[in-house]
């Protein structure tokens, strides 16, 4: 039987003035100012709507952290609790708030495509109140908006502010350049996600000379980042030395990497391997890049041995790594100890060379997800999958393991068709069909 602690006099206050939405509005103006923070997440996750606005329009401090209150981005949540703001905003005398300048209101918002009238209006909303109001997004997702949108939303929310930062788009080079200095003033951003939503945006077609001052344009901002840890570029090829400037211009050690679906070259994963600003990774991540046709492993394999001491998660889903190219990683994987998730799917691994992986991970004691591909001797000549063989063989790879270690969660998987339907199979369901 487990004991729960009694709730506190302050809790049931708390509970008490919420079960009685009279009380707890007429109170508000006597109510001490400590109270006020716990009080209004109460109000929020029990949806007493009428209390929230209340203690808005009566807010005794210099900041109202509306972002942590919210599980979703939803920008129609955060309009109807600022619309309490009005009040607080137009008296005359503010007995409760005694700070001088604006309230801060700290938020995470999420703008996909255009905006729409709502939106807008809110954005005109917050404009007018600059003088008396500070909308601080702290978490700021952005998809497929144009550049002006973009440039609208920024004018209100301020740069320096934002701290994640996640921008999935189909803009040119040109574009990107644009929107830089937007990048240069977020000295705050720990995290920077840029996803190319469509494929060929950033081919590698021949790069005009005014197209490669643009990347370059682009890509100097980032010296700017003094607090970036986490990177992630998904779709974005780069070449020539943009990956060396690029790598150039992180001033701050790096905890998560992922550079994915996109084509990299020996020399790139060189740069890589040499940037001291890599050799401290927790995550690193190439999903999607494609290796097989890689003639040297060499540069990736002095990667993973700097990020030996740190590596937690490692991603090489959908690589094609071969049985060859594997084994000159083997030793430096050996060495990263600290790995807790690994990703293998969907690579050309025999059943030996996963034996072999398995040897070289016998000191993996903090492994907690395993995900491995189906072996080749799953597949005929001609390509096609045979469930049997899958069936057969998966069982006995992981007897092998279990000779060297106990897994936690484990799991093989095959990749049906072009349309991305897979076959797993691990510990809990041993057999299912999956579609992504």
């Amino acid at each position: 039987m487990s004991i729960h602690s009694p709730p506190t006099l302050e809790e049931l206050a708390r509970q008490a003035l919420l079960r009685n939405e009279a009380l707890a509005i007429s109170a508000l103006e006597t109510l001490p100012w400590t109270l006020f923070p716990l009080l209004f997440v109460d109000a929020f996750n029990g949806e007493h709507t009428r209390i929230v606005k209340a203690m808005v329009a009566a807010w005794p401090l210099p900041y109202l952290p509306v972002g942590a209150l919210m599980n979703t981005f939803n920008l129609e949540v955060l309009q109807d609790m600022l619309e309490g703001l009005d009040v607080l905003l137009t008296q005359n005398v503010h007995p409760r708030y005694e700070l001088t300048g604006p309230l801060k209101v700290i938020t995470d918002l999420y703008f996909r495509f255009q905006l729409d009238e709502k939106e807008t209006n809110f954005l005109q909303w917050a404009q007018q109140r600059k003088d008396s109001l500070q909308l601080c997004c702290v978490n700021m997702k952005i998809e497929s908006l144009s550049l002006d949108n973009v440039r609208k939303i920024l004018t209100v929310f301020q740069p320096e502010h934002i701290q994640v930062l996640e921008l999935s788009i189909d803009w040119s080079w040109c574009t990107l350049a644009q929107f830089s200095p937007y990048l240069a003033q977020m000295r705050n951003l720990h995290t920077l996600s840029l996803v190319q939503i469509h494929k060929n945006r950033f081919g590698l077609d021949d790069i005009t000379y005014l197209e490669e001052k643009f990347v370059r344009r682009f890509l100097s901002q980032f010296s700017t980042l003094s607090r970036l840890q986490h990177l992630y570029l998904n779709g974005i090829s780069l070449v020539g030395d943009q990956v060396k400037l690029l790598l150039r211009n992180l001033k701050t050690p790096l905890e998560s990497f992922s550079v994915t679906h996109c084509l990299v070259f020996r020399s790139h994963l060189s740069h890589l391997s040499q940037c001291e600003r890599l050799h401290q990774l927790k995550h690193l991540d190439m999903c999607g890049v494609l290796l097989s046709y890689m003639l040297c492993m060499n540069p990736l394999r002095v990667l993973l041995e700097k990020v030996a001491n740190t590596l937690e998660t490692l991603g090489f889903q959908g690589c094609g790594i071969t049985d060859s190219q594997l084994s000159v990683l083997l030793p430096a994987l050996s060495q990263c100890s600290k790995l807790t998730k690994i990703n293998f799917y969907f690579n050309d691994f025999s059943v030996n060379a996963l034996s072999d992986l398995f040897l070289h991970t016998a000191n993996f004691t903090k492994m907690a997800v395993e995900q491995y591909p189906a072996p080749v001797e799953c597949y005929d000549e001609f390509g096609y999958f045979s469930r049997e063989r899958f069936i057969q063989l998966c069982p006995m790879l992981m007897d092998t393991l279990r000779t060297i270690r106990q897994p936690k969660d484990i799991s093989f998987a095959a990749l049906l068709c072009s349309s991305y339907n897979h076959c797993v199979y691990g510990l809990e369901s041993r057999v299912c069909t999956c579609q992504r």
